[in-house]
């Protein structure tokens, strides 16, 4: 399996993490679906603190102003070049489609939400099998969706988060 469609299939595997815990489709499902998008901004910054600041969250030291701003500015143009988007629908179906330098994945599978906990499995990848595709969690806050970078690096190789847009 390539690095894109291993990305496609942990997309799709955190959005069917969100279905799972919709359970019933209760309260939460109808709250949870919609369509969402990459906050480019937030993922630009949260590249960039990769570079920039030590494990707990300081400043790394060595790194001046001048190379400060050529690392955000790269890290910017990096978030701009991808596309992730997310359709979760009210019957626990969703869609995920990431394009980037590469090309387009499409991903799609079963979601649920328990709580601020949604669950996804991914159970189609168009042109491609679905073997083993780990279940993926997110947290629903009010603005949208957040990954944390353990499950992650199958779509995009860091923490992000998806901001509900309708």
């Amino acid at each position: 399996m390539t690095a894109r469609v291993l990305r496609l299939l942990g997309i799709c595997a955190l959005l069917g993490v969100g279905a799972a815990a919709c359970g019933d489709g209760g309260p939460h499902a109808a709250a949870s679906a919609g369509r969402y998008e990459l906050d480019r901004p937030d993922y630009a910054r949260r590249l960039a603190a990769e570079y920039l600041e030590t494990k707990d969250g300081k400043p790394r030291k060595g790194i001046g102003a001048e190379k400060q701003a050529e690392i955000q500015r790269a890290c910017m143009a990096k978030a701009r070049a991808i596309k992730l988007s997310l359709e979760l629908r009210a019957d626990g179906a969703f869609m995920a489609r990431f394009v980037d330098a590469r090309g387009e994945q499409r991903l799609g599978g079963q979601w649920s939400q328990a709580g601020a906990e949604v669950t996804f499995q991914t159970t189609a990848v168009p042109g491609g099998r679905v073997t083993s595709i780990p279940v993926v969690r997110a947290e629903r806050t009010a603005e949208g969706l957040s990954f944390g970078g353990d499950v992650s690096g199958w779509v995009v190789p860091h923490a992000f988060f998806l901001r509900k847009v309708e």
